[in-house]
């Protein structure tokens, strides 16, 4: 989980931006906490407003520039990933009973 200080959360979520990263090792300090900042491409963009960030990465193929939150792939998904992470949620909050 990313703080809410980090400078990815802050351009994403707060900005509203999706973020493509071509160079990790040059934004290393950057991505300080993102379990996937090692990787040769990273994106990430906001889904569900100013709750969730969705983080990308591959070694092999590069993430294109276009406004990946406006695409319609990309809008068809995020109810999905909503309701993912409501069942996270949800699992995380039961587990004291287990």
């Amino acid at each position: 989980m990313l703080s809410t200080d980090s400078w990815l959360v802050q351009k994403a979520i707060h900005e509203q931006l999706a973020v493509v990263i071509e160079e990790p090792d040059i934004a290393r300090a950057r991505l300080r906490g993102v379990p996937v900042a090692h990787w040769r491409h990273v994106a990430a963009a906001p889904i569900g407003g100013d709750r969730a960030l969705l983080v990308l990465a591959s070694d092999d193929r590069a993430f294109s520039r276009c406004p990946l939150p406006r695409s319609r792939r990309w809008a068809e998904g995020t109810p999905i990933l909503e309701q993912a992470m409501l069942l996270r949620h949800v699992a995380t909050a039961l587990q004291q009973f287990a």
